[in-house]
């Protein structure tokens, strides 16, 4: 199954490259897309995502906080799973493999139960 990982950020130069190596290192396993919505920083935070090849859609602009980031992030997602990491928080390594084999095992039960 397809994971969609959604980061909202803001002038988040000090947290984010934590979060975005956390990231990385689980993409080579899995189907995963990562979608980075920054709101305008002014830090240095969107010249470093620029750099990422690993993120696969970055949006900056300005809004209106982390809802409507959020949101936009959704929006564009195309992951049966679809989660959301902020700046700062981080995944463990192969977490998001944990999560695939969980979600994969629980839709062949309710595939063969249902049909």
């Amino acid at each position: 199954m397809k994971i969609s990982i959604i980061t909202p950020c803001l002038n988040s130069i000090s947290l984010i490259k934590k979060t975005v190596n956390s990231v990385i290192i689980n993409k080579p396993y899995l189907d995963l897309e990562y979608i980075v919505v920054d709101g305008n920083s002014s830090d240095g935070t969107l010249e470093y995502l620029k750099n990422i090849a690993e993120i696969d859609i970055l949006i900056s602009e300005k809004d209106k906080g982390f809802p409507e980031a959020l949101n936009k992030g959704m929006q564009l997602a195309t992951g049966e799973i679809i989660g959301w990491l902020n700046a700062g928080d981080f995944y463990l390594e192969k977490s998001l493999n944990i999560v695939d084999e969980i979600f994969n095992k629980f839709f062949r039960i309710f595939i063969t139960n249902t049909l």
